[in-house]
């Protein structure tokens, strides 16, 4: 504590006469010390890893300045968004798999390196072994690592953006600049191409409730009221034709009904319309067996003819059977034939008239009910007072925001050309993490810092004393017996 106080000083804190002194006093043990920290940072220097780096210059600037206006605009991004917006772009997930999926179809896996965060560099072996060749752990670890092999800066002095891609070997930075190039394209198109379409969704979505206020306000009722007054109009006169198209339909009917049913009244016994049934079950049962013949003829079957002979007799028996009831119904004439026949057709008439008076009944409710839809339109439409300069505001939103619209689907296809990229130094230089620069600078402070340090521990470590201000501090107990005499040279 003692020799501490002479370190010290009232006005500057540090005594620097005093360490001034102290400082040439060890100078042997503070020269080593220096030379020691010096030689360690050279060995540091030139051991450590070597990274070799390859700068691409890209950018969104069109040879059209004013499309690459047009596009921004659709975009919705400025200058000072952009740069963040690359930048999250490569932190993105999935961009980092999608590297990691061309990264893993590179052949040689011992010449590429990949640098995690503790500044390691593994090849794609040691992943490969590491994960015990499953295909997701390996894409997993490449894909949390990758970023520390590729960087995005701002390039003020060439305009636009600089993208870093850093190996440990010129095959690694090739391989991560092809695959982030090809990635960061495809993204970058495709999120543009999203982002232009989520717009013109927007716009439509605008639109679509821009034009309901439109219609469905009922201070501008009229906007639209013509337009439907004329559309029921149609309706009612298309309801109208089949209206009465039907009524006269439904007048044939119930003629032909009420005829029929006269015909009842005409004497027709119950015999002659069963024989008369029964003849014309056997002329269709001739006819269908006739046909079959004929198909057999025709068919897989035709050298079968017993099946063959056999349908014959039968035909010929229902022919037989057929002349049997001729003759019997000699005695029938021809008019009582036909008023069989017609007086089947009552029961289908009956209920085909109930069809049609349903059908008519629905048209006369849906005419009324339109008639009055279109009664109601007329007298709001003579109600309203409502100006069109009233409207003009809402009208002509509608049509700025339809032209928006047009105008974005126009410019999609200018997206495509959205990104360039140029090779600023074809050559792949050869860094060190720490520079030269950051090495001298380094050594300063470290030779600074390491010749007080070994000078204050000689300072306390030694127990000699060096002058009279030194004595005065260490041992002011002691009994002052006055200032030694000099001593002068005699000379003889």
């Amino acid at each position: 504590m003692k020799k501490l106080t002479l370190l010290l000083d009232k006005d500057s804190v540090i005594n620097f006469s005093l360490l001034f002194t102290l400082l040439r006093r060890y100078w042997i043990v503070n020269s080593i010390c220096v030379l020691v920290s010096v030689g360690a940072l050279i060995s540091f220097y030139v051991n450590q890893d070597k990274n070799y780096v390859r700068e691409i210059h890209f950018n969104s600037k069109l040879d059209n300045v004013n499309q690459e206006s047009k596009i921004s605009q659709i975009i919705g991004i400025n200058k000072i968004d952009e740069i963040k917006s690359y930048r999250s772009l490569v932190e993105r997930w999935d961009f980092k798999v999608s590297i990691a999926q061309d990264i893993m179809a590179v052949e040689d896996i011992n010449e590429f390196y990949i640098e995690d965060d503790n500044g390691d560099k593994k090849n794609l072996r040691s992943v490969y072994e590491y994960c015990s060749y499953n295909k997701e752990c390996i894409s997993r670890y490449i894909a949390e690592n990758i970023q520390n092999n590729y960087s995005i800066k701002q390039s003020p002095r060439y305009g636009g953006y600089v993208l870093y891609s850093r190996g440990k070997n010129k095959f690694t930075t090739l391989i991560i600049q092809d695959s982030i190039v090809k990635n960061l394209k495809s993204i970058k198109f495709n999120s543009n191409y999203i982002l232009a379409k989520e717009k013109i969704q927007a716009l439509e979505n605008e639109l679509e409730k821009n034009e309901k206020q439109l219609l469905d306000n009922h201070n501008i009722i009229n906007v639209g009221a013509d337009s439907r007054i004329s559309d029921l109009d149609e309706v009612i006169r298309e309801q109208e034709k089949s209206l009465a198209k039907n009524k006269e339909l439904l007048f044939s009917v119930d003629s032909d009904l009420k005829f029929y049913k006269k015909m009842k009244k005409v004497s027709f016994s119950g015999k002659d319309r069963s024989l008369i049934r029964k003849r014309a079950e056997i002329e269709q049962q001739i006819v269908d067996v006739s046909k079959n013949i004929d198909l057999l003829k025709s068919g897989s079957l035709a050298g079968n003819s017993e099946i063959i002979v056999s349908l014959k007799k039968q035909r010929s028996d229902l022919a037989n059977e057929l002349k049997k009831l001729k003759v019997s119904d000699a005695s029938i004439t021809d008019d009582k034939k036909n008023k069989a026949i017609e007086l089947e057709k009552i029961p289908e008439l009956i209920q085909k008239k109930k069809t049609l008076s349903i059908l008519i009944s629905k048209l006369t409710e849906q005419i009324s009910e339109n008639k009055i839809k279109r009664d109601k339109l007329l007298k709001d439409r003579n109600l309203n007072t409502i100006t069109n300069d009233q409207l003009n505001p809402l009208k002509n939103t509608i049509v700025d925001i339809r032209n928006k619209i047009r105008e974005t689907r126009n410019s999609l296809n200018s997206i495509q050309n959205y990104l360039t990229f140029n090779i600023l130094n074809p050559k792949i230089e050869n860094q060190k993490k720490f520079t030269l620069k950051l090495l001298i600078l380094l050594s300063i402070v470290l030779s600074v810092f390491t010749a007080l340090v070994s000078c204050f521990i000689c300072y306390f470590v030694d127990d000699r004393v060096y002058s009279h201000e030194e004595i005065q501090v260490l041992y002011h107990d002691a009994k002052d017996l006055g200032i030694a005499p000099e001593i002068t040279k005699v000379s003889c």
